[in-house]
């Protein structure tokens, strides 16, 4: 075989490889979700989605807020101006539910540059933020409803 056969071989394998590990890894596109789609797939679950950028008193990097609040359980979907912006309040509520932690705890974590997921199982309580591109999606309850946020965040596509 020629040089140029080895070479083509050893990168095919190696792009054969990538794939296989981003596969076994979990990896994949996700597309950011709009404040739009967010409201929408809330109202398709029956919740009454929330204006909640008042709370934020007129930070510039928060261009949109929107929760669902409904039977001791809350989702918040936030849409920043930069990516930087959604890392850093990412970042921030992460370090909150780890800071919540007691006891026996699960915890599920990935970070990759383009999304950010952090799932946290503490005694009752369930705890989920994820960052994709420039939007925050996070949310809170009891054990026995974390089916109702992970419901929420596959109608948005995370």
């Amino acid at each position: 075989m020629t040089r140029c056969h080895n070479r083509f071989r050893l990168t095919a394998l190696l792009l054969i490889a990538a794939a296989l590990c981003c596969t076994l890894a979990g990896c994949r596109t996700i597309i950011p979700a709009t404040a739009e789609d967010f409201e929408t797939a809330m109202k398709t679950l029956d919740y009454q989605v929330t204006d909640t950028l008042e709370l934020y008193g007129g930070d510039p990097t928060v261009l949109k807020s929107a929760s669902v609040q409904k039977d001791g359980f809350f989702i918040e979907f936030l849409v920043f101006n930069s990516e930087q912006s959604a890392g850093q309040f990412y970042e921030s509520v992460k370090q909150q539910y780890i800071n919540r932690k007691s006891g026996v705890s699960s915890v599920v974590q990935t970070d990759l540059p383009e999304y950010s997921f952090y799932k946290l199982k503490s005694g009752d309580q369930y705890s989920v933020v994820q960052r994709v591109s420039d939007t925050v999606f996070c949310g809170g309850c009891s054990k026995a409803d974390a089916d109702r946020i992970n419901e929420a965040l596959k109608a948005i596509g995370y």
